[in-house]
């Protein structure tokens, strides 16, 4: 009989000290390992065609839960997502506590900007009731994208514009004929042109204000075919407001632009 009393109060001692070990583990659960740590995400080209791709690698040097997925954001200028990213990778690197996940950004065609593409690495450390999860610092590269542009040489110009100036000559000016260089700059469809306004400010204010030629020179750039005035060397000082272009099948550009007087010209430039 005291046998059988021993045994039940054994087998009580054993269901109350699990008891209580189960107790003390829900009130302390296991302490959570450090987050993912990235040293460097780098880019293999910063610089690339419209619609072409680059390589992007992540470099995981510790995550001691394992690594179990990536986030990313892509954020043009104005906070716009442009292109795509695939993780390339993810499934040979999950669960793994170091190396490096490779990434491919790909640009979207007939499009030029600078996107800023950013990366988190998450791992895993419990999944039971509650997902647990721990992230690294974002990291992120920028990459510019650009079109091919091929606009360096010599045209034949015409320009039309009116001057808000009430003693402006030839007022509109109409069909004004000049021959325009465009030179390549070395940035990325950038070119100066030797005369931004096409002869329209000598139309305007030569033998009124000047009695030199006013051919300006300024900075015009091609973005996939969408052709501006950024900036021009305007004796008066005032910045180039607003300005559009085009460019045709043919090479033929057509450009009109307005300063902050509310001068405005157009000017058409045919390939020589």
């Amino acid at each position: 009989m005291k046998e059988k009393i021993y045994l039940l109060l054994f087998l009580m001692l054993i269901v109350f000290v699990y008891s209580c070990v189960d107790d003390y583990q829900d009130a302390n659960p296991p302490r959570l390992k450090d987050a993912p740590a990235v040293s460097s995400v780098t880019v293999a080209d910063d610089l690339i065609q419209d619609g072409e791709s680059t390589q992007i690698t992540i470099v995981v040097v510790d995550c001691p839960a394992g690594i179990d997925s990536v986030g990313y954001t892509i954020e043009d200028e104005s906070g716009n997502e442009v292109g795509s990213v695939t993780i390339d990778n993810l499934d040979a690197m999950r669960g793994q506590t170091r190396g490096d996940i490779l990434a491919t950004y790909t640009s979207e065609s007939q499009v030029a900007t600078e996107v800023t593409v950013t990366f988190t690495v998450y791992d895993l450390q419990i999944q039971e009731d509650d997902t647990v999860r721990k992230s690294s610092v974002p990291q992120g590269v920028d990459i510019q994208v650009v079109c091919e542009s091929n606009l360096a040489g010599t045209y034949d110009a015409v320009t039309n514009g009116t001057s808000t100036d009430g003693d402006a000559l030839n007022n509109p000016a109409v069909d004004i004929q000049s021959v325009i260089t465009l030179t390549a700059t070395g940035n990325p469809g950038e070119y100066t042109i030797d005369r931004s306004t096409g002869k329209a400010f000598d139309a305007w204010y030569f033998d009124v204000y000047y009695f030199e030629p006013l051919d300006v020179e300024g900075i015009i750039t091609d973005a996939c075919g969408s052709i501006t005035l950024d900036s021009y060397n305007s004796p008066w000082g005032e910045a180039i407001i607003d300005s559009s272009g085009t460019i045709d099948a043919g090479g033929v550009i057509t450009l009109t632009a307005t300063n902050g007087f509310g001068d405005t010209w157009t000017i058409i430039m045919t390939p020589q």
